[in-house]
């Protein structure tokens, strides 16, 4: 079991760290370099997407 809260534990201090990197990254691009960022809207639409396969057609 501590092994186990130990993954946990370190797999969210990466996500953790990678989005706070992803976030400054932009900031810097948008209001230190006045360069325009990417737009991480239909991010929420890739994740979701397995649990809502299309419909099969037989």
């Amino acid at each position: 079991m501590g092994e186990l809260l130990e993954f946990g534990f370190r797999a969210a201090l990466i996500r953790t760290g990678a989005t706070l990197t992803m976030d400054l990254w932009s900031i810097l691009l948008k209001h230190g370099l006045g360069v325009r960022t990417l737009d991480y809207g239909m991010v929420g639409r890739w994740s979701c997407w397995p649990r809502y396969p299309p419909e099969r057609r037989l």
